[in-house]
This record gives structure tokens, sequence and C-alpha cells, in this order.
């Protein structure tokens, strides 16, 4: 159980996340994308993904109501997308049980992580709110890569543009 719901560091309602704007949506037309912690909701985000003709699947459980969660978790998604997320939780059997459920799809996937100062010393940077400060290297489970910033599998790479 994590200390921090870090529900106040989102800051995608103001901006679109790196992820985003670097996935060839088009490969995914006539798909779904979730996008795990999501956050608040950025309009421009609902644009560009659904724009390519890829519906559109927010998850957050401190941002969204329990019907946009549901509907998110019921529809099977063709591609997932993480950003800066795993890096605000204070627990790591909790980034462990997210980042296990997201390979466990069995579908592309691309997980961005802001890594703070790098320290790999956590800590609360504002009421409720936690920073990892790990590298995105720690991020990694054996098979994974980095590819622009971006963590996924070898296979899926050619969807990061």
């Amino acid at each position: 159980m994590q200390k921090y719901t870090s529900k106040n560091t989102s800051v995608n309602h103001k901006k679109v996340p790196y992820v985003v704007n670097h996935i060839d949506w088009k490969a995914f037309a006539g798909g779904r994308c979730l996008d795990y912690g999501s956050g608040k909701l950025n309009p421009e985000t609902f644009y560009i993904i659904s724009g390519n003709e890829v519906q559109y699947l927010p998850y957050d459980p401190y941002w969204l109501d329990e019907t946009a969660n549901n509907k998110a978790m019921c529809l099977y998604p063709t591609v997932v997308i993480c950003s800066n997320l795993l890096n605000v939780i204070d627990s790591d059997e909790e980034v462990k049980r997210i980042h296990n459920y997201i390979r466990g799809l069995k579908v592309p996937y691309f997980i961005r992580i802001y890594s703070g100062d790098k320290s790999g010393i956590g800590r609360e940077t504002k009421k409720d709110c936690w920073q990892r400060n790990l590298p995105t290297e720690e991020y990694l489970y054996c098979d994974e890569i980095i590819y622009k910033g971006i963590i996924t599998l070898p296979q899926y790479k050619k969807y990061i543009i």
C-alpha cells in the first residue's frame, strides 16, 4: 500500500505527455489505447490519439470517476501507454504490480519515466506527492529496452517515432 497518492503531481492536463507525441498512432488505427494513470484529462491528448482512429481509454483512480475507470479496464486494449506514473509511487510492490499488469496484457506498451534528480533517493516533493528519483534504467525488466526515452519491448520500438 502506498502512503502518497501523488494525485497532484499530474501535469498532463496542461501538457501532452512525451509518449503520446512519440507513438505512430496510425499503426493502431481501429484499436484501443489504455492510458494507465492518465491523470487529469488533456483534450489534446484525446485528440491526438482518437484523431488517429484509436479509441482512447484513460484510467486513473484519483482523477476519473468509477464509470470511466471501469470502461477502461473492461475493454481489452491493443496498446498501452503509461506516462510518468511509476516514478511517483512510493511502494516498490505497487510499481511492480502495475508494471506486471501492463506487461501481462501482451500488447505493445510504452512507459515513460520522469527521473527527477536521478539521485535514487525518493522523497516527498510537496504535500501528498512522491518522486522516486530513479533513472529510467531502474524500471526495466530483463527483456525490455529504452528507446528514445521510452520503455518497451524490442519488437515494439518500431512504433516509436
